[in-house]
């Protein structure tokens, strides 16, 4: 078990997400929520933090709060994509 049992919920994450929509370029957002299945709030954060170009490298590295799986790994399941929310919301 990760750190998806820490995870905030989901008004905790839409406040987070929200923190970030300023930071975002439309059209970047939009590029990167497509590698993401479509998790647009997901790439807000992304591009948000790294910027487009970083956040396009880190969404395919193995990420040790991950327990080493890539980002884009977590999207299909409930309790990993928790656990990638929860690890963006830690981000320094």
């Amino acid at each position: 078990m990760g750190w998806e049992v820490d995870y905030l919920g989901d008004e905790a994450w839409n406040r987070f997400v929200n923190a970030y929509l300023k930071r975002c370029k439309g059209r970047n957002v939009y590029l990167l929520s497509k590698l993401l299945d479509n998790h647009e709030d997901i790439a807000i954060v992304i591009c948000g933090y790294f910027g487009t170009e970083s956040g396009l490298k880190w969404i395919k590295e193995k990420i040790p709060v991950l327990e080493y799986l890539r980002p884009i790994d977590c999207l299909d399941n409930e309790n990993l994509l928790k656990r990638l929310k929860t690890a963006l919301m830690r981000l320094p």
